[in-house]
């Protein structure tokens, strides 16, 4: 919610919205997206050692 109540500050506010309050949006999406997608890369590695060995990796 918070980038959510920055962009309506920014939007409907007579005030301008401030650089730092532009970097904390991107710190918050940074954060959220690298906990929704952080892991790809493993993922990916993990599917290649699978397709690699034809079967589980515990055998």
């Amino acid at each position: 919610m918070a980038i959510k109540w920055l962009g309506n500050s920014g939007s409907h506010d007579l005030e301008e919205i401030t650089l730092q309050d532009i970097m904390d949006v991107y710190e918050i999406m940074e954060f959220v997206l690298r906990n929704l997608y952080g892991n790809v890369q493993n993922t990916l590695q993990k599917a290649q050692l699978i397709n690699q060995k034809k079967g589980p990796l515990t055998r």
